[in-house]
């Protein structure tokens, strides 16, 4: 079977991780084709605290779902929950520097647009790029070879402390260090 087509869903809360194996027909339908489920143990309120007893219970969790989707698991999406993180939307421009916006105007917006103020310990975790604008006219979303004398990003910007999801991705990809045939 085509492990292309297979959508993995990893949530690893307080109480439990549960795993759901979804696969995309070829008409864009999706079928539910298995699911894992075990007792959280490393976890507290959202936070890893022992990412061995993390791996054991998305280890276990993550076996589960391969037995009753009959269907080897490679990668996974998970979502990390934390009350620390924000999200801001912001916009950055540049000038365009030629007759036409290439990449690099479009990456010298982008990167004024993430230039937001910090908290002690903050990082930008995440960029989702929403659109862009030239010359005041906004909703376009790709202005490369359009002619322009200024190029605007409008960003929606992730920021936190790192910690947080550092560790959950660490107890995910540890199962691959275990079992091989697991890559997140």
């Amino acid at each position: 079977m085509d492990n292309n087509n297979l959508l993995v869903s990893l949530d690893v809360g307080t109480s439990k991780v549960a795993v759901i194996v979804a696969e995309l027909n070829g008409d864009g339908a999706v079928r539910i084709c298995g699911f894992g489920s075990s007792r959280s143990e490393g976890v507290r309120c959202g936070m890893v605290v022992d990412i061995s007893a993390a791996v054991r219970s998305i280890r276990a969790a993550l076996d589960e779902a391969e037995q009753t989707s009959g269907r080897r698991i490679d990668s996974v999406c998970t979502a990390c929950e934390d009350r620390r993180l924000r999200f801001l939307n912001h916009t950055g421009a540049t000038p365009v520097r030629g007759a036409e916006i290439v990449q690099a105007d479009v990456d010298a917006a982008v990167a004024n647009a993430k230039e937001i103020d910090l908290k002690p310990g903050e990082k930008v975790l995440k960029i989702l790029i929403q659109e862009f604008g030239i010359d005041g006219e906004g909703g376009i979303l790709r202005p490369q070879g359009m002619m322009a004398n200024r190029l605007e990003a409008s960003v929606h910007v992730v920021c936190g402390q790192p910690a947080m999801a550092t560790n959950l991705l660490r107890s995910v990809r540890v199962r691959a260090v275990y079992a091989p045939k697991y890559m997140p």
